[in-house]
């Protein structure tokens, strides 16, 4: 089984470039365009790491990152922010 990342931001052409840099490894990808779709795909997928941005309407990247403790504390959690 593949390890599972889970990156979260807003905007697509974010998504899409994180996205695209990872595909030559051997990780399989989710993305999500806001904190609360985060939370729905971690809900199903065994998620080993989450790339999230600080700045989205909803959820803040922190306060994403700080459910996702609560949630699955063993998942590593990164947040990028430009």
């Amino acid at each position: 089984m593949k390890n599972a990342i889970l990156i979260v931001d807003d905007e697509a052409d974010v998504l899409s470039a994180i996205k695209r840099s990872l595909l030559e490894e051997d990780y399989e990808i989710h993305t999500a365009h806001s904190g609360m779709e985060g939370l729905s795909v971690l809900m199903g997928n065994a998620v080993k790491l989450v790339i999230s941005d600080e700045k989205m309407p909803e959820m803040s990247g922190s306060d994403f990152l700080f459910e996702i403790k609560k949630l699955y504390p063993a998942t590593i959690r990164i947040m990028l922010t430009g």
